[in-house]
């Protein structure tokens, strides 16, 4: 389902110079700029997930050694779910050596931390709940974030511009009517995109969000809003 708003605001202006985009208005030409917005609301159909893994061990190999099993047992998971490998990517690996030293010893021992970061896209939503399972049991220390998507972005960012534009003209030749001018030439055109706001976003923490889950444990993503401004400036007729 997607849904649509508009909103404008005025500017009569006589004789001022504006800046409006790339190009200004002849200060000696009066004009007229309005500001129109659109806003197109859609479902989200796809996720990304950012988790990782952190492991530490006695050396590095076999730290590397522990997170390959756990991605891999994650990977096979992820595949019975019908998630392909191509939608499943490293983001970046972190390796440390710690230092410490015991009570009355001069010998020092180290371990290695290490940590992986994932990302998983989910193109079905149904699915979402199952692949943060499969996570958790292979291991995960992590969610990074969980944010959702609609694979029609741009679709709709066209869309919520044109709504703008439609409103900002339809205002202004509202507004010349009223004031009993006369619209000339367009002299200016800007574009503002305003934003997404995305369905849910978790922020870094060591558990997976417990507001965007509802009473049963199951993800309740919200819909996606798209907001473009423009503002239009015309020449008023001597």
């Amino acid at each position: 389902m997607i849904r649509y708003s508009i909103t404008a605001s005025l500017v009569f202006v006589l004789g001022a110079r504006m800046v409006c985009g790339q190009s200004l208005p002849d200060p000696q030409v009066r004009h007229i700029t309005v500001q129109g917005t659109g806003e197109v609301t859609v479902e989200p159909d796809l996720a990304e997930i950012r988790l990782g893994f952190f492991i530490r061990d006695r050396s590095h190999a076999q730290a590397k050694m522990a997170v390959d099993r756990k991605v891999d047992k994650l990977i096979d998971s992820l595949g019975k779910l019908g998630i392909p490998k191509a939608d499943v990517r490293s983001e970046e690996m972190r390796i440390s050596s710690k230092y410490t030293k015991g009570k009355g010893s001069s010998e020092f021992s180290d371990y290695c931390d290490l940590t992986l970061g994932l990302s998983i896209v989910v193109r079905d939503l149904k699915k979402l709940d199952q692949v943060l399972n499969a996570a958790v049991k292979a291991g995960i220390n992590s969610v990074k974030s969980v944010q959702t998507h609609s694979s029609r972005e741009a679709e709709i960012r066209t869309k919520a511009m044109q709504l703008a534009v439609l409103e900002g003209k339809r205002q202004a030749s509202v507004l010349a009517g009223q004031l009993g001018i006369t619209l000339g030439t367009l002299q200016s055109v800007t574009v503002r995109d305003t934003g997404t706001v995305n369905a849910f976003r978790a922020t870094p923490s060591t558990d997976v969000p417990a507001p965007m889950f509802g009473r049963s444990g199951g993800a309740m993503p919200k819909p996606i809003t798209v907001r473009s401004r423009v503002s239009i400036t015309f020449q008023i007729r001597q």
